[in-house]
C-alpha cells in the first residue's frame, strides 16, 4: 500500500467529529420542522401553550395530542434531546409510564400523561411510582398539560398522594416555569431538583408553624430565646407575632429576615385614632390596628348593602366577607395571594396552594364557579387579606364594619 493509500488517524478523527456535529444539526432541524419556527425559550413555549387555555378550538382533544402539542415540546425546552425522551409503548396492563426521560442512566425519571380535559388524581400516578420504585429511581411527574405534579419516591412509608412535593398550573404565572426549571436536564444532573423539592415541602410547614403560637417550632424558638439568649420574659405569642404574615414559600439562600411588625400608628388627635372598643370598626381601621386585634372577638360584620351577619371569630369575618364579595363582584385575578410576593393562596379556584399542599379551606359556589379560601391564618392576616381583596375587586374597605364583643 502506498503512502497515499494509508489511512490518516487525524483525518478520521476530524471526519468523525464533523459527522457528529452534522448529526446533531440534523436533529435540531427536525425539531424545528416538527414544532415550527425558530428555536423558542421555555417562557416562549409556555406562552404558546397558554393559548390553549383561551381558545377552546385549539385545545388538545386527546392524550396523544396533549403529549405531542404540550408535554414533549416543553420537555425539549428543558434541555433534553429527542433521544433522551423515550415515549413508552402502552400495553393493556399499563406496565410502563408514558415517558422515560434519560432512560438507562442514573438520572432517569418518569412522566405519566393524561388528556388535557382530564382532571388529575393521585391514583393516576400509582403505576408510574411503582415502576420508578422497582427501577430505583426517585422522581415521577403527573401531567395533563394544564397541571404538573412532582412526586418523590424517596419519601417512604406514606401513600403516593403524600409523596407529592410540588404542583404547578399553567394558568398561574411563573409557577410552571419554576417547576420545569427544576426538572431541566442541568438541574437533574446537579441534584438541584432535590433542593427544590425540599424547599417546596418546607415552605407550607414553616409558614403554618411560624404563625401558630403553640406549634413545635415556636415552642423551640421561644425556649432558645428564654434559656440561651437572655430573653426570659418572651412568650410564644411574642414570637408568633414577629413572624405574622411571613410567607416561608419565598425562602431562598439570600432570604432576608422578616421585619418586625409595624406598631399601630399614634395620632395626635384622639378623634382620628382608631380605638379597639366594642363599637364598630371598618376593615381599614382594623388593619391599622394590626396585631392589637389578637385576642379580641368579633360579634357582627356589616356590608355596603347594609346587610349584617353574626360572627364568632375572625375566620368567620373572613368567610362572610369573602362570600359577600364573591356574590357581588367578579373575581378575575385568581389565584389571589392576599399580598404582594406571597405564595400561599388566600383564594384559589382549586383547593391547593402553589406548592401542591392542600389548603384548610372554605368552599364557595356562585353561578357554577367554585372558590376555595384558606382559613388557616391569624386574625391580623385575615384582615390584611380582606383589605387587599376589597381594593382588588373595587369594594371600599371603609364600608365593611365589624362590631367587637365587650
Amino acid at each position: 500500500m502506498s503512502v497515499r493509500d494509508r489511512p490518516c488517524p487525524a483525518y478520521h478523527q476530524a471526519f468523525n467529529q464533523y459527522a457528529g456535529l452534522l448529526a446533531s444539526l440534523i436533529e435540531r432541524v427536525i425539531a424545528l420542522i416538527a414544532f415550527g419556527g425558530p428555536q423558542m425559550s421555555l417562557k416562549d413555549e409556555l406562552t404558546r401553550v397558554r393559548e390553549y387555555l383561551l381558545d377552546s378550538g385549539k385545545r388538545p382533544n386527546n392524550e396523544a395530542n396533549t403529549c405531542h402539542w404540550v408535554i414533549t415540546p416543553l420537555l425539549l425546552q428543558c434541555g433534553y434531546d429527542f433521544h433522551e425522551i423515550d415515549v413508552q409503548t402502552h400495553d393493556t396492563a399499563g406496565k410502563f409510564p408514558d415517558y422515560a426521560v434519560m432512560p438507562g442512566t442514573t438520572f432517569a425519571w418518569f412522566l405519566e400523561a393524561k388528556a388535557w380535559q382530564e382532571n388529575l388524581a393521585d391514583t393516576h400516578v400509582i403505576q408510574a411510582m411503582n415502576y420508578a420504585h422497582t427501577q430505583g429511581r426517585r422522581w415521577v411527574v403527573l401531567s395533563n398539560g394544564r397541571e404538573w405534579r412532582l412526586y418523590d419516591d424517596h419519601i417512604i412509608g406514606v401513600q403516593p398522594a403524600n409523596r407529592m412535593v410540588a404542583s404547578a398550573r399553567l394558568d398561574c404565572a411563573g409557577e410552571l416555569e419554576s417547576l420545569l426549571t427544576a426538572l431541566n436536564k442541568a438541574s437533574i444532573h446537579s441534584g438541584d431538583i432535590g433542593v427544590f423539592a425540599t424547599r417546596q415541602r418546607l415552605a407550607p410547614v414553616l409558614s403554618q408553624q411560624l404563625r401558630t403560637p403553640g406549634s413545635e417550632v415556636i415552642k423551640a424558638i421561644t425556649s432558645t430565646l428564654k434559656n440561651k439568649l437572655a430573653l426570659p420574659s418572651v412568650t410564644m405569642n411574642d414570637v408568633a407575632s414577629y413572624f405574622e404574615g411571613y410567607d416561608a414559600t419565598g425562602y431562598s439562600n439570600n432570604a432576608a429576615v422578616p421585619p418586625l411588625p409595624v406598631p399601630p400608628k399614634v395620632h395626635q388627635s384622639s378623634s382620628e385614632a382608631p380605638r379597639l372598643t366594642p363599637g364598630s370598626q371598618s376593615l381599614g381601621q382594623l388593619q391599622e390596628l394590626g396585631i392589637a386585634i389578637q385576642g379580641r372577638k368579633p360579634k357582627t360584620i356589616s356590608f355596603p348593602d347594609k346587610t349584617e351577619k353574626p360572627v364568632t371569630s375572625w375566620r368567620d369575618v373572613a368567610v362572610e366577607t369573602t362570600g359577600w364579595l364573591f356574590a357581588n363582584y367578579p373575581m378575575a385575578n385568581l389565584p389571589f395571594r392576599g399580598r404582594k410576593g406571597g405564595k400561599l393562596y388566600f383564594i384559589n379556584t382549586s383547593k391547593f396552594h402553589s406548592s401542591g399542599t392542600e389548603m384548610r379551606y372554605k368552599a364557595f359556589q356562585n353561578s357554577g364557579q367554585t372558590l376555595y379560601m384558606d382559613v388557616n391564618r391569624s386574625a391580623s392576616d385575615f384582615i390584611s387579606c380582606l383589605n387587599v381583596l376589597c381594593k382588588e375587586v373595587g369594594a371600599p374597605p371603609s364600608e365593611f364594619h365589624v362590631t367587637l364583643r365587650k
